[in-house]
């Protein structure tokens, strides 16, 4: 077998790429609807948690409404 010795002419140096520049969303709609930032997500999560938290409040008050007016007539 045959020994080579080292020689740096041998190498290739690495390609220079110049910086990329990252997407940005430019409207609110892309930057808080369609976010992939954990973050954003979260507070997009607790609102909607909150929002159907209330929806959910709402329609017990009204049952609960509805089946007070509803005993008194059933006696």
């Amino acid at each position: 077998m045959e020994h080579i010795a080292h020689d740096e002419t041998s190498f290739v140096r690495p390609a220079e790429v110049g910086e990329m520049e990252l997407y940005h969303a430019k409207t609110w709609l892309g930057k808080y609807v369609f976010s992939q930032d954990a973050k954003t997500i979260a507070i997009q999560y607790a609102a909607t948690a909150i929002a159907i938290g209330m929806v959910a409040l709402v329609l017990s008050w009204v049952m609960r409404l509805q089946l007070g007016l509803a005993i008194p007539r059933c006696l």
